[in-house]
């Protein structure tokens, strides 16, 4: 039955996430340091990516947190919930902070009567900011007041995230205009727009993958619409909402 599949999905995920959410510590405070270049290396990763894994590590856990009735096993997927969103805000990482804003809206409707399990969260996550701040002197609170300064408006346009945010529009803009041309079907994969930023080419391929060269659209949605049109995006918006 469908608890069954769940306790399952349990068994695979509760190891894997551990596994996940110590290579998180020892990225953060461990390489943040310096002193192990070896484990810096091995765990090279941009902390968006790190950002995006200690979300949905959140967010399964909080969908796994209904189905499972046994105390020992809520208590473990608290804990889990609690390091994964912890871990999410020490990246610094802007885009994961938003994202988890929404998921945690619906999510806390959805666990209806087990929506004081993320306010239990919360308030373990800002006790442990606090223990961070004053015992191991890491200033979180000053950095999340930074990232948010940095992108907020004002009389300052020169902060590194607000040219980044420059930057995506510009990005976006010219996305669009190439998406007007094929509006339907789209340009098909192996198409790329000919980014230019204030007049000057924005990208020089050199292959394929990491290191490819290519700078993408920096929007999943735009990227979708540019290479299969709107009919691609109507059918990734239905499969989205069928899965919802």
């Amino acid at each position: 039955n469908q608890y069954g599949k769940l306790k399952r999905l349990i068994v695979v995920f509760l190891p894997s996430i551990i596994s996940l959410l110590m290579i998180g510590f020892i990225i953060y405070f461990i390489t943040k340091s310096g002193r192990v270049s070896f484990i810096k290396f091995l765990f090279q990763t941009r902390e968006f990516n790190w950002a995006f894994y200690f979300g949905l590590t959140s967010i399964f856990g909080l969908s796994f947190y209904s189905f499972e009735k046994n105390k020992v096993k809520k208590v473990s997927l608290v804990l889990i919930i609690y390091l994964g969103l912890l871990l999410l805000i020490l990246t610094r990482v802007r885009a994961g902070w938003l994202g988890m804003i929404p998921a945690l809206i619906i999510l806390g409707i959805l666990l209806k009567k087990d929506i004081k399990v993320i306010f239990i969260i919360i308030s373990l996550i800002i006790g442990s900011i606090f223990f961070l701040d004053f015992y191991m002197k890491k200033n979180i609170f000053f950095m999340i007041k930074k990232e948010i300064k940095g992108i907020t408006p004002g009389k300052k346009i020169d902060t590194r995230p607000k040219k980044n945010v420059k930057f995506r529009f510009l990005i976006w803009k010219q996305t669009v205009k190439k998406i007007k041309e094929k509006p339907v079907l789209g340009w098909g994969f192996g198409a790329h727009p000919d980014y230019h930023i204030y007049g000057r080419p924005l990208h020089r391929i050199k292959g394929i993958g990491p290191g490819s060269g290519i700078t993408p659209a920096h929007n999943h949605l735009l990227a979708l619409t540019y290479k299969m049109g709107i009919l691609g995006l109507l059918i990734f918006s239905f499969i989205n909402l069928r899965v919802f």
